[in-house]
C-alpha cells in the first residue's frame, strides 16, 4: 500500500549538535545549526536541539545542570557536561561520549513520560558519538537519522600528523573509522556540506547516492540597525587605515586550519599600499601576532560582532580564506560571507571552491604557502575592473546559490524526501 504524499508538511525535527556557539550566549555568532534551527522554527517546524551545557569556543557552561530552555520558538535541551580546556585532549573525547550516552538515557525518558517522536533526527559528524546515538535511538523507534558530514572525520585527524606518521594514528585511530562507517550505514540518509563530503560519507555507507543530499553552509546577512553601523563606522576609523589602500579582510578561529604566515609575510613584502585586517581569535593568534610585529599594514581585531563585520567588509576589497595545506575544507562559510557583501575571494582551497571561483569569475586561486602566489592572486584584484567584475560575479553567486534563505529551503524539502521514504 503507498503512502500518499504529504508535500509541504511540518517536520517534527529533533538536532543533535554539540560545538557551535549557543543561542542563550550574549552576542553569540549562531553557526549552521543555530542560524538552521532558528529558520525551522520561524516556518513552522517542530525543533528540538539536544546540546551541551559547555560551550566549545569560549570554553565554559552557560547552564549548570540538565535543563530546557526555549529560544526563539526552538526547544534547546542542555545536558550538562563538565567540558575541556584545550580542543585536542582526552578530557574532550570523555566528554563527546558523555554527551552521546546521556542523550540516549534522556531521550528515551523523555518517549516514557509521553513526549512524541521527532519525524527525523540530524546528526552532524562530527560528533561521530552523538551522530552513533541518533542512529541507535532512531533504529530502536523507527526514527530515520540523517548523518550531516561537516568534516572529513577522522581523516582531518590522522593529516594533522607528519607524513611518515599517518599510517600508525589511522590504526590508533581503527575504533574511530569503524564507528563512522556504522553510522553511515545505520543512516537513514547523507548529507554533507558540498559533493566531496556527501561523497566522503556514501565511501563509509558503500552505497550509491539516494535520498542523499548536498546542505551547504550558506551565510544569512543580518540587518542591523542605523546606531549599530553608524558606531562600528566610528570604530573602523579608529584603525587609520590609508584611503587608498587596498584592503584584505579574513574572519574566523585562528588556530591551526589557517595558514596566517603567508598573509603575513606578503604585507611585509608588499608594503603599505596593502593592509590587512584581521578579525577572531584563537590558539594560533599570539604566534601570527609575533610573526607580525612591527607590520602597520596587518591589524589583528580580536572577535569582531555583525557590525563591525559589515562594516569592514565594506571598506575592503577582497575577502580572505588562507586555509593550511592539510585543511580539507571544500566548501566553508566563510567564501560566502565575503561573496555576500560583494567581494572577491583570495582562496587557497584546492577543491570544489576552487572550480566555482574560477566558472564565475568570482575570485582567484592560490597554492598554500605560496607568497608568490598569495601576491599575484592579490595584484590581479587591485585592477578596478577585474574587482569590480569579480566583485559582482561573486554577490550573484551567492544570491543564486548561497544565499541561506535558498539553502534551508532547499534542505527542508531533501528532508522531506527522508521523512517520506522512511513512512514508505
Amino acid at each position: 500500500m503507498s503512502v500518499p504524499a504529504r508535500t509541504g508538511f511540518n517536520v517534527k525535527i529533533w538536532i543533535l549538535e554539540i560545538g557551535e556557539p549557543l543561542p542563550i550566549e550574549p552576542n553569540a555568532r549562531l553557526h549552521r545549526y543555530g542560524v538552521f534551527s532558528k529558520w525551522l522554527a520561524e516556518h513552522g517546524h517542530d525543533v528540538t536541539w539536544w546540546t551541551s551545557s559547555f560551550s566549545h569556543t569560549p570554553k565554559k557552561n552557560f547552564v549548570e545542570e540538565d535543563c530546557e530552555v526555549i529560544k526563539d520558538g526552538v526547544r534547546l535541551k542542555f545536558i550538562f557536561g563538565k567540558g575541556y580546556p584545550r580542543n585536542i585532549s582526552f578530557s574532550r573525547i570523555k566528554h563527546q561520549a558523555e554527551f552521546a550516552s546521556k542523550f540516549l538515557v534522556q531521550a528515551e525518558a523523555y518517549l516514557a513520560g509521553g513526549g512524541t517522536k521527532p519525524d527525523v533526527i540530524m546528526a552532524p559528524i562530527p560528533t561521530v558519538d552523538g551522530a552513533a546515538a541518533a542512529v541507535k535511538f532512531g533504529f530502536r523507534h523507527s526514527i530515520p537519522v540523517i548523518a550531516d558530514i561537516r568534516d572529513l572525520w577522522p581523516d582531518e585527524i590522522r593529516d594533522l600528523a607528519p607524513t611518515f606518521a599517518r599510517l600508525i594514528v589511522q590504526v590508533a585511530l581503527s575504533g574511530a573509522y569503524k564507528k563512522l562507517r556504522a553510522v553511515c550505514v545505520g543512516a537513514s540518509a547523507i548529507c554533507g556540506v558540498s559533493k566531496s563530503y556527501l561523497e566522503y560519507g556514501l565511501k563509509y555507507a558503500d552505497r550509491k547516492q539516494s535520498t542523499d543530499f548536498v546542505f551547504p553552509l550558506g551565510y544569512s546577512v543580518q540587518k542591523l540597525s542605523p546606531e549599530k553601523l553608524e558606531a562600528s563606522e566610528k570604530w573602523f576609523q579608529t584603525l587609520k587605515i590609508p584611503q587608498a589602500a587596498f584592503v584584505s579582510c579574513f574572519f574566523g578561529t585562528i588556530g591551526q586550519f589557517f595558514d596566517l604566515s603567508t598573509v603575513i609575510r606578503s604585507a611585509r613584502e608588499l608594503g603599505e599600499n596593502y593592509y590587512f585586517i584581521l578579525g577572531g581569535d584563537g590558539s594560533s593568534l599570539e604566534d601570527f601576532r609575533k610573526e607580525a610585529l612591527g607590520l602597520k599594514n596587518v591589524i589583528f581585531t580580536g572577535w569582531l560582532d555583525a557590525a563591525q563585520i559589515q562594516t569592514v567588509m565594506k571598506h575592503s576589497h577582497a575577502g580572505l580564506a588562507p586555509y593550511a595545506k592539510h585543511a580539507k575544507m571544500s566548501l566553508p562559510n566563510k567564501p560566502f560571507e565575503y561573496m555576500s557583501a560583494g567581494l572577491p575571494v583570495v582562496s587557497s582551497i584546492q577543491y570544489e571552491l576552487k572550480d566555482i571561483l574560477a566558472t564565475n569569475k568570482a575570485g582567484v586561486t592560490y597554492v598554500a604557502d605560496s607568497g608568490a602566489g598569495f601576491n599575484g592572486a592579490l595584484k590581479i584584484l587591485k585592477n578596478d575592473l577585474i574587482r569590480a567584475e569579480y566583485g559582482k560575479n561573486a554577490r550573484d553567486l551567492f544570491e543564486r546559490e548561497f544565499d541561506s534563505e535558498k539553502v534551508f529551503a532547499t534542505a527542508i524539502e531533501n528532508i522531506r524526501k527522508v521523512v517520506e521514504q522512511a513512512h514508505a
